[in-house]
């Protein structure tokens, strides 16, 4: 009801639970990508990531040189049932992944052996202040017309792959999707940090709901203020939603959070009622506990 009620009435929270509860809240045919994953220092100074030696932050698309050369879909196969066009999916996607490697592999020995990298870069600004995106007061026009600049450079990898967890995040390659595969830094210099480590060490560096992919974000209960565990990025954007009384992953993990005997309490906590300033000006309640910043010393939750 909290999370809907800026777009639902109860009667639309009510439509909405019961049209989901027979769903799943995971995509049980998706499988994490195989392969280890480390870190090599570039000449540009940076870290890039790197999974079975195919560099993952390049950005470089080659999908006009596979689609061309996988050719047109044979009318046939568009009359296939669930079965065999799931499965002849599954074989198309293997063979885009070789393609993709194989065009990646030509273009960085065209360089002479350094990895081609692309950003389009884009920000907002109102001559005065500059922003990644236009602040939601501003109309549409001016919203959705942002400035962008397309950059491009080629790196060469130089030294022995790393532990990327180990790779502090100023000296990352970052790129498109990157904070959901880039494993997070665990270092005992910052409160978050720590907090990191010891959900790594209670219940192992995968996401803590459902043990798919690394987890990267701190979890934490927005009413209480204490943390829940360590989630990866699409669980955390969404658990909240899950509709489910039991036999979901997710709602095993909010049922009984791996962190919760831990009572540890998330350091941006007191941010949350400002968050959800307008869902309380709405409902007329105020649920989240009087809280206040954290300070380095401080203890319990």
């Amino acid at each position: 009801m909290w999370r809907l009620a800026l777009t639902l009435d109860y009667d639309g929270v009510d439509d909405y639970v019961r049209a989901r509860a027979s769903l799943s809240c995971m995509n049980e045919d998706w499988q994490p990508p195989e392969g280890q994953m480390t870190a090599v220092l570039g000449d540009d100074g940076r870290y890039h990531l790197v999974r079975d030696e195919v560099v993952l932050c390049t950005e470089v698309s080659y999908s006009e040189q596979t689609y061309a050369a996988l050719g047109p879909i044979p009318r046939a196969e568009r009359a296939l049932d669930n079965a065999a066009r799931e499965a002849r999916g599954k074989e198309l996607g293997a063979r885009i992944t070789q393609l993709e490697q194989r065009f990646a592999a030509q273009d960085r020995e065209r360089h002479g052996g350094r990895v081609p990298h692309e950003r389009r870069c884009s920000w907002w600004t109102d001559g005065t202040t500059y922003r990644s995106s236009a602040p939601k007061t501003v109309s549409p026009k001016q919203r959705f017309a942002p400035l962008e600049q397309q950059v491009w450079w080629a790196v060469r990898l130089l030294n022995d792959p790393v532990d990327p967890s180990t790779v502090p995040p100023s000296r990352r390659c970052v790129f498109g999707g990157g904070r959901s595969v880039w494993p997070p830094y665990l270092s005992g210099e910052s409160r978050m940090g720590r907090i990191r480590q010891q959900l790594v060490d209670l219940a192992g560096p995968l996401c803590h709901a459902c043990g798919r992919t690394i987890g990267v974000v701190v979890d934490h209960d927005h009413f209480t203020g204490l943390v829940r565990g360590l989630l990866c990025w699409a669980c955390n954007t969404s658990i909240d939603e899950c509709p489910h009384l039991d036999g979901c992953p997710r709602a095993d993990y909010l049922n009984d959070p791996p962190a919760g005997h831990l009572r540890v309490r998330y350091p941006l906590a007191h941010r949350d009622r400002e968050h959800n300033r307008a869902r309380i000006e709405y409902l007329g309640i105020d649920p989240f506990p009087p809280t206040r910043p954290y300070h380095r010393g401080q203890q319990g939750p």
